[in-house]
């Protein structure tokens, strides 16, 4: 399978901002990858190659990928580093100067997903004494065979800014539409479901909470933190409460975040405060539960369009039938753009069957998100 059928599918799940078009795009590929591909690169869809609870990273700095585009493409790195401060994307950068060296793409054979995966693993494992020059020579290899849009997706899936909006969530809905058709189960029974591989992931409750934690955040704010992909200050407030819980458990902390526990305790504590997540997130746990009771009531409907004001205590709730689907879509895409950049704001168009989903993926996720919270705030508690 080569790489640029995913290249592909980045740019094509890249060109909408609407979930419904991103999970069609993704189902799609999802089949044609079972077929032709190996089940482990469906991470490359998240910028990754490693599933989601384990906290490995690629780890290439932008320093780094500076170099390595420099020495791939033969341009001097003070060129590179001029061009990254005024375009700001190093996947574009690479894009750029691999289409100034076309004599190079022209003799290069195609580059395979295989090939794409099997370096970005190696890369991520290599330590030591030298490692910096193999791992220089592996991201070489690739992007001396990438063609230019080939190129941008390597250099953004190395230093984890793949930038296509997919999160973990949008994969789950995409791997439902592309294998569990209900319909098909109802009439022909289990048989549909043979050779399809279900993946188990072990947590402690604490992890557990976490990550539940995040798919709410992601859910709300359209964000794909599980990926790496979001608002920095988001992305920082998790890393940093997952290493205060692995202190709890006595386990490794995430690199990157403060060693010294009064530190790390009174950054949560600031994060928190700026960001408002207790407050916040209450509010988006009243709105599911205000949600799945409307859905109950009014069968009927099938898309609900949820918009919240946390900072004015304000819930928003609009049901539509099927044949509106339509009208709902624009609704929301009104409502997103009409309270864009509002603080406290968040407007979702989510599916009447999202409330059974819900239930089926997170049945204790009141519970849940109430224990997380109160977990925050013990740490909070710590930081006084």
């Amino acid at each position: 399978m080569e790489y640029s059928e995913f290249v592909e599918v980045y740019e094509a799940v890249s060109s909408t901002t609407k979930r419904l078009e991103k999970t069609a795009i993704l189902a799609e590929f999802l089949k044609k990858l079972h077929k032709k591909g190996k089940s482990e690169w469906i991470y490359l869809l998240l910028g990754r190659v490693v599933p989601d609870y384990d906290p490995s990273e690629i780890g290439i700095s932008g320093q780094l990928a500076i170099k390595a585009i420099s020495h791939s493409f033969g341009i001097h790195e003070e060129e590179v580093a001029k061009r990254f401060k005024k375009v700001g994307d190093l996947g574009e950068i690479a894009l750029e100067f691999s289409g100034k060296n076309k004599q190079l793409t022209l003799s290069s054979k195609k580059l395979t997903a295989e090939k794409v995966f099997s370096n970005l693993q190696k890369i991520m494992r290599i330590e030591g004494k030298g490692a910096v020059s193999v791992k220089m020579n592996l991201i070489s290899e690739m992007l001396k065979s990438a063609s230019g849009k080939e190129a941008k997706y390597i250099v953004r899936t190395l230093i984890s800014d793949l930038r296509i909006g997919v999160s973990s969530p949008t994969l789950v809905d995409s791997l439902v539409l592309a294998f569990f058709d209900r319909e098909n189960v109802d009439k022909k029974g289990k048989k549909d479901f043979n050779d399809l591989l279900v993946e188990v992931q072990i947590r402690s409750k604490l992890q557990h909470l976490w990550a539940t934690a995040v798919e709410i955040v992601d859910f709300f704010t359209k964000q794909a933190i599980k990926s790496n992909e979001g608002q920095k200050e988001w992305i920082d407030f998790f890393r940093l409460v997952s290493s205060a819980f692995a202190i709890t458990e006595k386990t490794p902390t995430i690199p990157g975040t403060p060693k010294n526990k009064k530190e790390l305790y009174y950054q949560i504590k600031t994060q928190e405060e700026k960001l408002q997540v207790i407050h916040i997130m209450e509010g988006w746990t009243h709105a599911v539960k205000v949600f799945a009771e409307l859905s109950e009531k009014k069968p009927n409907m099938k898309f609900f369009l949820l918009e919240l004001d946390v900072e004015d205590g304000k819930l928003n709730l609009r049901g539509y039938p099927k044949e509106l689907e339509e009208k709902a879509i624009e609704d929301y895409d009104q409502a997103e753009k009409k309270n864009q950049g509002k603080k406290g704001y968040d407007v979702v168009l989510v599916g009447a069957d999202t409330n059974k989903d819900l239930r089926k993926a997170y049945p204790n996720y009141f519970v849940d998100s109430g224990e997380f919270l109160f977990n925050l705030q013990k740490i909070i508690n710590k930081a006084k």
